[in-house]
């Protein structure tokens, strides 16, 4: 029988948290890669302070980066002046004005928890 105390430490640790971070970064790299080839256009929802977005447009693609949170949104706009292909916009989520078929890739990762109440009442 294995100890298992040293691996409960590991997974509640930072470090891991920064490990199952970059898996999770490296797959949905690697699946907006399958979909679309840069200089595409990527939406991000729920964008945070912007890592994923910059890094897609540090990779060419024209990315959108898009927050309710305006205080995150402005460290994204930071970005802007070196990448060029980066906007950052402050927006709910839920009410967007981007037209139909306006991004060849969209995607969002760690938002609708914070929906909670909202999407309790919805069918995802």
């Amino acid at each position: 029988m294995h100890d298992i105390n040293g691996w409960i430490e590991f997974l509640d640790s930072p470090f891991f948290n920064l490990f199952d971070r970059s898996l999770i970064l490296r797959e949905l790299i690697m699946q907006i890669r399958r979909i679309a080839n840069s200089p595409a256009t990527v939406l991000e929802v729920g964008c945070g302070s912007g890592l994923t977005s910059v890094l897609l447009a540090s990779m060419g693609y024209k990315v959108t980066a898009v927050d309710a949170n305006v205080t995150l949104v402005e460290k994204v706009k930071r970005f802007t002046a070196v990448f060029p292909n980066l906007i950052g916009e402050q927006a709910d989520m839920f009410r967007m004005n981007f037209g139909d078929k306006a991004f060849d890739v969209a995607f969002s990762q760690g938002v609708l928890e914070h929906y909670l109440t909202m999407t309790s009442s919805m069918r995802l």
